[in-house]
């Protein structure tokens, strides 16, 4: 990176940091939302110099590995989509993983498990881009799971292993459903003119098949349905999807994943 990007994604750290700690909901929310103002800000700034040799250079960070659950891929490619980034996932065998030590970084998630296999979860895009896909990504799974350790002690413990996988099936796809608006309709809740949102995303998806097609990656699209036991872990877990908010990042102690730069 120049020394012009650098200071891009400081001033963008600056301005997640501000946003988690905070205590004016407003004055955090003007913040997070100028962080995400600014990011698309760049990359239209970028797209209008029309040299390609004074691009960022796309890249693929594969830092993060997580037990497999029917929720994370949906939640992750989605979130991804929002920061300009793509996104696939690929599923490693346990003993493998092991075998390279990996397990020992891999992130637990709620409602899975890697009785069998780890996902390796890939972001493509500009660094900037990854880093704030990647600080989104961490926050909302950080979010979502705190939530649903406290629901669950509301139940009889009979009853908790249901409720949470119906909990994060549900929180998810409401938080799936919201972000997809936002890309679909930026002007909706976010301040500031980031009307060209969607016109940016498609031209950083052609980047990305440009990149996946160089590296000679073919991606095999597959649908996980996520099944619902519990009436209600589906009812809190979509309450609180409603309720997370999209434009708050993670305070320093609640960070739960590798976040690289």
């Amino acid at each position: 990176m120049n020394e012009n990007q650098k200071k891009i994604i400081e001033r963008i750290k600056k301005l997640l940091a501000l946003a988690a700690n905070n205590s004016n909901e407003s004055e955090a929310a003007a913040a997070a939302e100028k962080a995400q103002a600014l990011l698309i800000e760049h990359n239209l700034s970028m797209s209008e110099l029309g040299d390609s040799s004074t691009h960022d250079k796309t890249i693929a960070d594969n830092d993060l590995l997580t037990y497999r659950a029917a929720w994370i891929k949906s939640l992750l490619v989605t979130t991804a989509e929002l920061c300009l980034c793509g996104y696939y996932s690929t599923a490693f065998p346990k003993e493998w993983v092991e075998s390279k030590g990996w397990h020992k970084d891999a992130v637990k998630l709620l409602a899975g498990g890697n009785s069998r296999i780890y996902l390796k979860h890939t972001f493509i895009g500009k660094e900037v881009n990854i880093l704030v896909a990647k600080n989104l990504a961490s926050y909302l799974i950080t979010v979502m799971q705190d939530i649903c350790e406290q629901e669950r002690k509301k139940v009889p413990s009979s009853e908790r292993t249901p409720f949470t996988f119906s909990f994060m099936n549900a929180c998810s796809a409401r938080l799936v459903r919201r972000i997809r608006d936002r890309i679909e309709n930026p002007g909706a809740d976010i301040h500031g003119d980031i009307t060209n949102l969607p016109v940016v995303i498609n031209q950083h998806k052609k980047d990305t098949e440009d990149f996946l097609e160089a590296a000679g990656i073919k991606l095999r699209m597959r649908k996980s349905l996520a099944k619902i036991h519990s009436q209600a872990g589906a009812r809190a877990g979509w309450k609180a999807g409603d309720s997370i908010g999209l434009d708050t990042q993670l305070k320093g102690d609640k960070i739960r994943l590798k976040i690289t730069n």
